[in-house]
Parts: structure tokens; C-alpha cells; sequence
């Protein structure tokens, strides 16, 4: 093409010289005449030229075209000779191996025969075991019927475990709370007699040390108490896992020498831990409920939280005096350092969540039989 474009671009040099000579020397019409035939003569030549320039370029292409082809038909065959090559490669080597093969094969063959031999005379072995093992499958059938009614036992012991710890648990919340509340009233009670300007019968104190240690007691017992579950149901797992153990030992005890089992002692027993946490430590519901301990004074204290209905669940009735039933019309009667109510109710306001404390100011209230107290100071111990 770039042949074609430079003929082309040469005929039109000639032409334009043709034509300016023509024009500067041909004046004449006649002149003019042949200037411009052989102008159509030029074109003419010209558009041949452009059509057999196209028939070439047309021809170039299909012979690139065709060159590729080739070129593309000569690669694929060069790689077909070589994946040839290399498949005949690979025959030759599998032959070799396959050889190699047959010749291990054939010496397998004799050891097979071998094993076969051998093999029937285990399978006689192994049928005599399999009567074995059926019957060890039969023993370890009924001791697995004896696990599942143990485990069934052992269910039912537990959820009924259960349920009375959580009521024990509930039960000895109430108590703590109803000896918290105790407690707190002894302090009131303890403080207010200490604080009085009013000369204190040392009968009082011992009274108020004893009440102490009734209290202090009932939560020994009642942490003695809790300590007591926790010990059962730490006894009822260990006789489980007992029970177990020995099972498992005896079942295996045909094929293999058996170890001995774990006696009760070896298994340990989870240490029972207190519920509460603090010094009170107790959730015993009953708080030495209705159960009056009477000191050295004849002191009776009564901490079963109802009272006659008095005071709504709290410690209703603390009478040093020693005659629980004498010293007021209503049968409650509060003494606190001196100062007294006598009227049952002890006016305290304070029934929700406070014991009931006596009053610091002398007024006396009711209609009790304690006529002997004048303006809130007993005139002896017996006015108590």
C-alpha cells in the first residue's frame, strides 16, 4: 500500500506539472483542447490506478489471512507431535510399571493364600470369642438395667432433696431477716439503756446479756442446722457415685482383675458453706420460734415474730419482770431503760420492719396494772 500511495502521489506531480506547462504554454484554444483531454486522460488512468491499488490491498489481506492460517495449522501440528511424543513416553513407562505390577501381583497372590489359611483358623477363634462376648453383653444388659433404676432412684432423691432445700432456703431467709431485726432491736434496747441518766439496775443488763446470747445461740443452732442439709446431699451424691463405681468394677471384673472400690470415706464430701454470709449466717424460718427461753432473772423472750398479732411479724414482747402475764393488761410490755408503755400495742409506729422499743420520754399509756412506775422510773426492780 505505501507503493501504491507513493505512485499515486507521483502521477499527481506529473499531472500538476502537465497541466501548469499546458496552461503557461498552451494559449490557444486549440492548446486548451488538448490540455483538457489529457487532463480527462489522466483522471481516467488515475481511477484505474485507485481500483487496482483496492484489488491489491484486497488480495494482501486474504494472503495475510491465509499466512496466518498456516501458521496457526504448522503450531497445532508441532504440538500435537509433542503431546504424541509424550503420551508414547508414558505408554512405554506404564508398560513397565504394569510389568512390574503383574510380577507383585502374582507374588501377592501367593501370599494370600497364606493369609487364607490363617484366616480361617482365627475366624474359628473369633466365633468361640463372639460366644464369650455374648454372654459378657447379657451381664452388661442387666447391669445397665440395674444403673437406670439406680439413676431413677437417684433422680427422684434428688428433686425431692431439691425441693426442701429451696424451702429451707426460703424459710431460713425469713428467720434471718426476723433475726436481724431482733438483733437490731437488742442494739436499740442496749444503747438506750446505756445512755439513760437514770441509775440502771445491774439485774437489767444481765437480763439484756442474756437476751444477747439467747439470740447468739439460736443462730449457732440454726447454722448447725443448715449445715446439716448440705451434709445429706453431699451423702446422697457420694452414695451414688458408690453405688456406681462398684457397679462398673463388677461388670468388668470377667476380663479384667479388678481394682477395689472406693469406700465412702475416699469420697469427698463437698464442705457445706453458709447461705447467708454474715454473722447472722442463719435462714432458718423458725428462729427458736415459740420456743421462750427463760435467764437467770426470769427474763422471757419471746421471738416467734407474731405475738398475739401485735406488731405484724416482728419481735413483739420483752418482759423483764419475770411474770409474763402480770405486768400488763395486754401481755405485751416493753421496758427500755427505765421508761415503760404498758398498754399491749407499746405505741412504736414501727411495726413493719422494727421491733418494738419503749419509749425515752416517762409518758406511760393503757390501762396495765404497772400503777407502781410514776412519771416513767420504776421505783424498784419488781415494777418491771
Amino acid at each position: 500500500p505505501r507503493v501504491l500511495a507513493d505512485c499515486q502521489y507521483k502521477l499527481v506531480e506529473c499531472w500538476l506539472a502537465q497541466l501548469c506547462v499546458c496552461v503557461c504554454v498552451c494559449v490557444s484554444r486549440r492548446e486548451l483542447q488538448q490540455t483538457l483531454q489529457s487532463v480527462s486522460t489522466i483522471q481516467e488512468e488515475k481511477e484505474s490506478l485507485f481500483k487496482a491499488t483496492e484489488e491489491l490491498q484486497v488480495v494482501l489481506q486474504t494472503v495475510s489471512k491465509e499466512k496466518e492460517q498456516t501458521t496457526a495449522e504448522l503450531q497445532e501440528r508441532e504440538r500435537l507431535a509433542m503431546d504424541m511424543e509424550e503420551e508414547k513416553h508414558q505408554l512405554e513407562e506404564a508398560t513397565t510399571h504394569l510389568k512390574a505390577g503383574l510380577i507383585s501381583m502374582e507374588e501377592r497372590q501367593r501370599a494370600l493364600e497364606e493369609e487364607k489359611k490363617m484366616t480361617v483358623e482365627q475366624l474359628r477363634t473369633q466365633e468361640e470369642t463372639a460366644k464369650q462376648l455374648e454372654s459378657e453383653k447379657r451381664l452388661m444388659s442387666d447391669a445397665a438395667q440395674n444403673l437406670e433404676a439406680n439413676l431413677k432412684q437417684v433422680t427422684e432423691e434428688k428433686q425431692t432433696t431439691e425441693s426442701k432445700w429451696k424451702e429451707e432456703r426460703q424459710r431460713r431467709i425469713k428467720t434471718e431477716k426476723r433475726l436481724r431485726l431482733a438483733e437490731d432491736s437488742l442494739k436499740r434496747l442496749d444503747r438506750a439503756l446505756k445512755e439513760s441518766g437514770v441509775q440502771i439496775d445491774l439485774q437489767i443488763e444481765t437480763d439484756v446479756t442474756n437476751l444477747k446470747k439467747f439470740f447468739e445461740d439460736c443462730i449457732a443452732e440454726e447454722q448447725f442446722e443448715a449445715q446439716k442439709l448440705d451434709i445429706m446431699r453431699d451423702a446422697v451424691r457420694a452414695k451414688a457415685t458408690y453405688n456406681t463405681t462398684t457397679q462398673h468394677l463388677e461388670n468388668l471384673a470377667v476380663r479384667e482383675s479388678p481394682e477395689p472400690p472406693p469406700t465412702p470415706e475416699d469420697v469427698p464430701l463437698v464442705k457445706p458453706s453458709s447461705e447467708t454470709g454474715n454473722s447472722n449466717g442463719t435462714e432458718n424460718g423458725d428462729a427458736g420460734g415459740e420456743r421462750p427461753e427463760v435467764g437467770s432473772s426470769g427474763t422471757e423472750v419471746i421471738a416467734n415474730g407474731d405475738a398475739g398479732g401485735k406488731t405484724n411479724g416482728e419481735i413483739s414482747e420483752v418482759i423483764a419482770n419475770g411474770d409474763a402475764g402480770g405486768a400488763s393488761s395486754e401481755g405485751a410490755e416493753v421496758v427500755a431503760n427505765g421508761h415503760g408503755i404498758t398498754n399491749g400495742a407499746a405505741e412504736a409506729n414501727e411495726t413493719n420492719s422494727e421491733a418494738v422499743c419503749a419509749a425515752a420520754s416517762g409518758d406511760k399509756g393503757g390501762s396495765g396494772s404497772s400503777d407502781a412506775i410514776e412519771n416513767g422510773v420504776p421505783s424498784s426492780p419488781s415494777d418491771f
